[in-house]
Parts: structure tokens; C-alpha cells; sequence
């Protein structure tokens, strides 16, 4: 998995930027398929549940018209069982 994402990153100047385009989705698409094939060899299977709960109790009676729902996630909760998590994670978001 390594090689291949230092293969897809091959002539990209890091000093002037993060990677983008074409390149940033080659290298996404490589860790979820290492992390996949870990976690196959590992025996393990996973499950992603996004649970919706009732907040208007602590931010008020209107607070999902406020939420942009297009902003990405800022907090992961895990329990952090064992050092697989860290591949799952990876996986999932």
C-alpha cells in the first residue's frame, strides 16, 4: 500500500502544497482498499451506523435549521478496542 501511494505521488512538491485532483482521490481509494484487504486477512468485519439523536434540549428548539450538513465530520467517538481500530476508522471515513 505504501509503494503504491509513494508511486502515485511521484513528481509532487510537498513543500508547495497539499496533493489534490486526480492524485488525492488515486491515494484515498488506495488506503480503503489496503485497509479492506487488512482487515479481510485479519478476519474481522466491521459495521458503520450513523445514529440520529434528539439534541434540542441542550441547543435549542431549532438547532438542525442551523447545522450546515455539508461540512465533514470534526469528531470521531471510538472506544478504541485495539490497534485494528485505526484501519477501520480509516476505512469508514
Amino acid at each position: 500500500m505504501v509503494v503504491t501511494i509513494m508511486i502515485i505521488c511521484i513528481g509532487h512538491d510537498f513543500k508547495k502544497g497539499k496533493i489534490s485532483g486526480v492524485r488525492k482521490t488515486l491515494v484515498k481509494l488506495t488506503t480503503m482498499i489496503g485497509c479492506q484487504i487488512f482487515l479481510w486477512n485479519a478476519f474481522c468485519r466491521w459495521e458503520h451506523r450513523s445514529m440520529d439523536f434528539d439534541y434540542t434540549k441542550y441547543l435549542g428548539p431549532d438547532y438542525k435549521n442551523k447545522i450546515d450538513s455539508k461540512k465533514s465530520i470534526s469528531t470521531i467517538v471510538a472506544n478504541h478496542m485495539s490497534w485494528i481500530d485505526a484501519f477501520v476508522l480509516t476505512l469508514i471515513y
